[in-house]
Parts: C-alpha cells; sequence; structure tokens
C-alpha cells in the first residue's frame, strides 16, 4: 500500500462493478465511474503476507472525481457503505469505522481525506482508539471526525 502516517487517503487495490467507465481528458483520467454492484477495496498486507487492515466502500455507483493525479471527491451512490479497520499500528490513532447510508461523499484535499457526508438513513460506528483523547486532539479544523 501506498501510505503514510500523514495520509488519510489509501491506494485502492480492487474495483468491481458491472461496468467500469474511464473518463479521459486526452490521457489524463478526470473520473471512474464503476456503477452496478460496485466495490473497491484497499487491503493492507505485512511482509509475511497476513492481512493487517482493510478499507472498502461500496454501493449501485461509484463516482471517483480526479484533478491532474489527485482524487478530489468519492460520491457513492445508493446503499453507500464504508468499512475503515486501519493496520493495527494506525489503529492506535485512528480507530475503526462503519457507516452506511443512501448516499455518502467523500472529499480530499491533496491526499487528506478532508470530509465526509453521509445522507439518507444514515448509520455509523466509531470504535475510538485506546486513548481517545488523541483522536478528539486530532479531529481536523471543522470538528467532524473522519469516517
Amino acid at each position: 500500500m501506498q501510505r503514510t502516517t500523514s495520509d488519510t487517503a489509501t491506494t485502492v487495490s480492487e474495483a468491481v462493478g458491472e461496468q467500469i467507465v474511464l473518463h479521459l481528458d486526452g490521457n489524463r483520467v478526470r473520473q471512474i465511474d464503476i456503477d452496478g454492484s460496485a466495490r473497491t477495496l484497499a487491503t493492507e498486507y505485512d511482509s509475511a503476507g497476513g492481512m493487517q487492515g482493510e478499507r472498502w466502500i461500496s454501493g449501485r455507483r461509484i463516482v471517483f472525481h480526479v484533478n491532474g493525479e489527485q482524487v478530489t471527491q468519492v460520491d457513492v451512490l445508493g446503499q453507500a457503505r464504508s468499512r475503515l479497520v486501519p493496520s493495527p499500528s494506525a489503529r492506535q490513532a485512528e480507530g475503526m469505522n462503519e457507516a452506511s447510508g443512501d448516499t455518502m461523499t467523500i472529499s480530499f484535499q491533496g491526499s487528506r481525506m478532508s470530509r465526509v457526508l453521509l445522507r439518507g438513513g444514515v448509520q455509523g460506528i466509531f470504535w475510538p482508539p485506546p486513548d481517545s483523547t488523541r483522536a478528539s486532539r486530532e479531529r481536523p479544523a471543522g470538528g467532524r471526525r473522519r469516517g
């Protein structure tokens, strides 16, 4: 995985759907549409090949908005769900969460997740890190926790 401690974004290792469409501007990707039982998965493995963590989103449709080489926003439309189980070392700082709703919008600034907005029948579970005072101190500007 291509992830640093200051980076809340993760490289997607798998994308599945009935149809995946790349929208190009010349030779640059500007949007990726995954339609029909859409799911993306990013799995972290240790050096022995054991699974250490996973991050996934699913919905009827997932749209990645790209500017240059950076994803700026991800829209998950229809039965949106997400699960974040970071590696044990990252879990100490981030905790774990699951969220669902009709739609989910995930915004990025640079390589950092800046906002997650869920709408319609929203449910979520957050398991704080062992030192939950650290999580509240590290809350991004705007006051919302990731997840």
